[in-house]
C-alpha cells in the first residue's frame, strides 16, 4: 500500500485496498466496530467539564482544593 501511494499507482493502490478488505472479511473484522469507541467521547468531555466546574467552586467542594 505504501509503495502504491509513493509511486502514485492508482491501480496498485486499489488492489491493495481490495486485498486488505478481503483479509479483514476472512478474519471476521467489521470496519465499523472500532468507530463505536467514538461514543465514549461525549462522556469524557462532560467528565472534564464537571471536574473543571468543581475545581472552580471551592466553597461547595472543599475537597477539590488539594
Amino acid at each position: 500500500m505504501k509503495i502504491a501511494q509513493m509511486t502514485g499507482n492508482r491501480a496498485l493502490k486499489e488492489q491493495a485496498v481490495y486485498e486488505h478488505r478481503l483479509a479483514m472479511k476472512k478474519v471476521g473484522i467489521n470496519p465499523i466496530v472500532p468507530l463505536t469507541n467514538l461514543l465514549q467521547l461525549p462522556f469524557l468531555i462532560s467528565w472534564f467539564f464537571s471536574l473543571e466546574y468543581m475545581s472552580k467552586m471551592p466553597g461547595l467542594y472543599p475537597q477539590m482544593t488539594t
